[in-house]
């Protein structure tokens, strides 16, 4: 696939129901999602993706933030994770891993359930 590039409709309902999912106050970011082109993907071959929104340069600097972090189940053992980011108050990506192997498509907003952190299981 060719960047830059529009994001597919499965992209944008994710992404979008992420963000009114997420950490509280990453809807804000919903307008920005509105101008997000995708710039790269993954050479993995998974369906995380980078965004630059609008004609604004990515940025890809350390310190990214993580405003909305989700789990999803495929099979017995199949253990993923997707977290939408930010970096410099710019929504810059969807990122889609696997804890025991590759994660095959992008999720749907049924398949998710929130990442609970360490601190929030004692």
């Amino acid at each position: 696939m060719s960047f830059p590039r529009s994001l597919t409709s499965e992209e944008r309902t994710l992404v979008k129901w992420m963000l009114e999912h997420g950490e509280p106050g990453a809807d804000r970011y919903l307008a920005q999602l509105e101008e997000a082109v995708v710039i790269s993907g993954c050479r993995c071959g998974c369906a995380s993706i980078n965004f630059q929104i609008g004609d604004k340069p990515a940025h890809y600097k350390p310190g990214l933030t993580v405003i909305s972090d989700h789990a999803f189940q495929r099979g017995a053992n199949g253990h993923f994770g997707v977290f939408v980011f930010t970096e410099e108050d710019m929504l810059s990506g969807l990122e889609v891993y696997g804890f025991d192997e590759t994660p095959g498509p992008l999720p749907t907003v049924d398949e998710l359930i929130p990442f609970k952190k360490d601190d929030e299981n004692t």
